[in-house]
């Protein structure tokens, strides 16, 4: 692991209130899940001492969202024939942070899918 991976990880665990040893396993999981995820979101190599910070916050609302909605909770029990529907909470954890990672978007590397459709009629806008 790199120094921002650690420094991700120690900062959620602050961010938690967790103690050294307690649950390390799947913060460090969430930690360098969330790095993973910024890093491909925003299309970079390393992961910039600016968005250390906002990585640890990823990590830490996935951690408690994983542990509160459990991965899905029970919706509706019909005991004719025992039926049982799981609702599987949508996941919009990344959305809530995408205004703050556009300025660090690489641009540079992107694909013909991603041009705006002004870029597309030669508008260069």
């Amino acid at each position: 692991m790199n120094y921002e991976t650690n420094q991700v990880i120690r900062d959620t665990k602050m961010l938690l209130q967790k103690k050294e040893g307690e649950d390390d396993e799947r913060i460090a999981f969430f930690a360098e899940d969330s790095v993973n995820a910024v890093l491909a979101y925003c299309r970079l190599e390393f992961l910039p001492y600016q968005l250390i910070g906002l990585t640890a916050q990823l990590a830490a609302d996935r951690y408690r969202a994983e542990n509160t909605n459990g991965g899905g909770s029970v919706a509706s029990i019909t005991e004719g024939d025992r039926k049982i529907d799981f609702s599987v909470p949508q996941d919009g954890t990344m959305r809530r942070y995408e205004e703050r990672l556009k300025p660090f978007m690489n641009i540079k590397a992107r694909v013909p899918s991603d041009k705006s459709k002004a870029e597309v009629r030669g508008c260069g806008i």
